[in-house]
């Protein structure tokens, strides 16, 4: 699989105070490549609602925050996404197996 593009994905851990959950970052973003998608419709999900992704990665490349993280930001263009699910593996064949991964828009980053 072509992989022309590269995302930062900025690991976050999840703490909880007074005011809630919070996510904080956790050690340096990491540069992941892959082939990035923007999208523009929903999908129907399992339960049968409309779900609507705003952009989806698809990579070759290990997770870095392994197989159950979605708490992570992705960045890519200057625009931040956050995950909705995990990252799914995709694994038709050797030759064609990769991570999908659903992206939610969350804005530009901050700082």
């Amino acid at each position: 699989m072509r992989q022309p593009h590269e995302v930062l994905v900025q690991r976050r851990s999840q703490t909880t105070t007074a005011h809630g959950r919070t996510l904080i970052n956790t050690g340096n973003p990491v540069p992941l490549k892959c082939n990035f998608r923007l999208l523009g419709s929903g999908e129907i999900a399992a339960n049968g609602t409309v779900t609507t992704y705003d952009a989806r990665l698809l990579t070759t490349s290990a997770w870095p925050g392994g197989a159950m993280d979605n708490d992570s930001l992705i960045t890519f263009d200057g625009i931040s996404y956050e995950m909705d699910g995990i990252p799914l593996k995709r694994d038709g064949s050797r030759r064609t197996a990769h991570l999908q991964v659903n992206l939610r828009f969350v804005g530009r980053p901050r700082g």
